[in-house]
């Protein structure tokens, strides 16, 4: 089969204009430019013409919590926090676990037909990975640590159990995700990532996406809202009294890069230990924008060499 459009995207090398790609049992074999081609019958089965289209990758979400969608227009623009306790509330009418499976479902479907086609997924819900095991698309279903939560995982034993009950396959791996510092303690989220080692699994986290987290991870924890702090203390969460990079370092120690969700409240120090150990950082520009956050820090995450994605956050 070859396909033409008006423009080919390889990424690889520069956009070929009038362009045309041609499949073999299912994989890629040759890229180039349509003059390249034999001259056929414009109505050869073998081939399909996309006009004025361009032909790209697949593209990749590495940050996204599709079990949220059945939430969207539900809450009005926020900062993170007031969202959160609006989401909780959410969370605990009666239905929330259908409706969470049915979304699950529904947003997958609605993101391969966007021309995504790899997904990292954080859920909470057990069952999250079974829902979309039925959708061809590729993902890594990360089963997420909260110390904080009143429902498993809460300690990395029974984060071990999450993982270890998904039912990989070719589309399909189980990833680790320790949420964030301040919902993790810090002996916990090093056992997390030691954790996905372990396993061979990829691992992600939330780092440094808010104001009141940057300066708790360095040591001051007077402006995270109070119910949060009383929680935190209960369960053993405290300051790592550390910058967003160093943190990283201290608990990243593995052979595995991570895959660092947000950085927006990070500096020029914390990119370069970042880049250094070769984690991934995400950011999610319509999250960004909801929440209310300061211009992200974007060129100082290009200036250390830092591998930057895009990312949906919630559907």
């Amino acid at each position: 089969m070859i396909l033409t459009a008006r423009w080919i995207v390889p990424v690889s090398h520069p956009p070929i204009e009038n362009g045309f790609v041609e499949v073999r049992h299912g994989r890629i074999v040759a890229v180039g430019r349509r003059a390249q081609l034999p001259a056929t019958n414009d109505i050869d089965p073998r081939r399909a013409d996309f006009g004025e289209a361009a032909i790209t990758p697949g593209f990749v979400n590495p940050h996204t919590h599709l079990e949220l969608g059945c939430y969207a227009g539900h809450l009005p623009p926020s900062s993170l926090w007031d969202w959160i306790g609006g989401l909780i509330e959410l969370r605990r009418r009666p239905g929330a676990g259908a409706r969470e499976r049915a979304a699950l479902e529904e947003y997958a479907w609605r993101t391969l037909r966007a021309g995504v086609t790899c997904v990292g997924d954080i859920s909470r819900r057990g069952d999250a990975w079974a829902v979309l095991k039925n959708v061809p698309i590729r993902k890594v279903c990360f089963a997420e640590l909260l110390t904080l939560a009143d429902e498993p995982p809460r300690s990395v034993s029974e984060l071990r159990a999450a993982i270890e009950s998904v039912e990989e396959d070719d589309l399909l791996t189980a990833g680790v995700s320790p949420h964030a510092p301040y919902t993790v303690p810090a002996e916990q989220f090093a056992d997390a990532i030691r954790l996905a080692d372990e396993l061979d699994r990829p691992w992600t986290t939330h780092l440094a996406e808010t104001p009141e987290e940057a300066a708790f991870l360095r040591g001051d924890a007077s402006r995270i809202p109070a119910m949060l702090a009383q929680r935190m203390r209960s369960c053993g969460v405290a300051s790592p009294a550390s910058s967003p990079g160093a943190f990283v370092e201290r608990v990243a120690t593995g052979r595995s890069p991570g895959c660092l969700a947000h950085l927006n409240y990070a500096d020029s120090a914390d990119f370069e230990a970042v880049a250094r150990d070769g984690h991934a950082v995400v950011y999610c520009p319509r999250a960004h924008r909801f929440y209310g956050h300061a211009r992200y820090p974007l060129e100082d995450a290009l200036a250390a060499g830092v591998r930057l994605a895009i990312g949906t956050d919630s559907p």
